[in-house]
């Protein structure tokens, strides 16, 4: 479905960017020049990867494994600032750059030893920063297509709900959990000069976050009691299509 969803809006952003190319094949806007720029864009960003807990007694004994995978779409808007270079036929800019979105990727599973329904999630929250690096070739005076080599940073939180079972000191201790992860984040692109100033933008970026693990372990309600140690591990990944208007000075 989401696989889907992605094809139908990358081909929809590719034929509109398509039909402005030859539209504005004729029309005379200065063609690309060196400078500074700034924009804004909209369009949706998907989190994907896998998360994996694993509940383990004092003892040895292992209460249960779980794998489930993240998955959640969030539409986004991205504000983005940079200087562009032309070198003949080739194009280099570095940018600047804010995603707001909003992911919340859950995903259901039950303990064996309890069949208590529990919800697995991981959100990143306030979206995120980007910087980036534009290498691109100028077919025509009016577009650019070019590979993006970026990073993004992102803040995460790890979550666990409705804990009512033997590991549930553990599983508390591991809610709510956060962390910033800054991610390799390559892409492509395409830019198409509609006037002097103004211009059309397509991106697609695809960030890959580091796996993190949290681990906690609960204290025995008495004394000779075994304990639990609970421990969850999530490598998320985060993709997103924009398309945008970007003001040259």
């Amino acid at each position: 479905m989401k696989k889907k969803l992605y094809l139908k809006a990358g081909t929809a952003v590719a034929a509109l960017i398509a039909s402005t190319v030859s539209a504005q094949a004729n029309v005379g806007t200065g063609g690309i020049k060196s400078g500074f720029y700034a924009g804004a864009s909209v369009g949706l960003s998907n989190l994907s990867g896998n998360q994996k807990l694993e509940a383990t007694r004092s003892d040895g004994a292992v209460l249960d494994i779980r794998n489930n995978g993240l998955s959640a779409t969030s539409a986004g808007v991205a504000v983005f600032a940079g200087y562009g270079q032309k070198y003949n036929c080739t194009w280099i800019a570095a940018e600047l750059s804010y995603l707001f979105d909003r992911l919340n990727g859950n995903q259901n599973a039950t303990f064996d030893t309890t069949a208590v329904a529990k919800t697995f999630q991981s959100r990143s929250t306030g979206g995120a920063f980007g910087a980036s690096l534009h290498l691109g070739y100028i077919p025509h005076e009016n577009y650019v297509a070019y590979v993006i080599l970026g990073v993004e940073m992102r803040r995460f939180q790890f979550g666990l709900s409705n804990p009512s079972n033997p590991v549930s000191d553990s599983i508390t201790g591991i809610n709510a959990k956060k962390y910033t992860s800054v991610a390799f984040t390559p892409g492509l692109g395409m830019l198409v000069k509609l006037s002097k100033n103004v211009s059309l933008r397509g991106e697609y970026k695809y960030a890959l976050h580091r796996s993190k693990t949290v681990t906690a372990t609960s204290t025995p309600a008495a004394a000779g009691g075994l304990s639990t140690t609970s421990t969850l591990r999530q490598s998320p990944r985060v993709q997103s299509f924009q398309i945008g208007v970007v003001y040259s000075f």
